[in-house]
């Protein structure tokens, strides 16, 4: 039986990218999807959890 999953056959597409953008600077930018710009404030609110907000700056 073949997998149906995406990890399964290598071709897992990434629609949020993360960079670090000087010594505390973070950047997060969307590279696709209908509802990219309301995931966006989601994803940047789970790292900012994650990470701790005093930790780093968004750029």
């Amino acid at each position: 039986m073949r997998s149906r999953s995406p990890f399964g056959r290598g071709r897992l597409n990434y629609l949020y990218r993360f960079t670090l953008a000087g010594e505390r600077a973070v950047r997060a930018e969307r590279t696709g999807g209908f509802y990219s710009d309301i995931d966006l404030g989601i994803v940047k609110y789970h790292f900012e959890q994650g990470a701790g907000k005093e930790n780093f700056d968004w750029e």
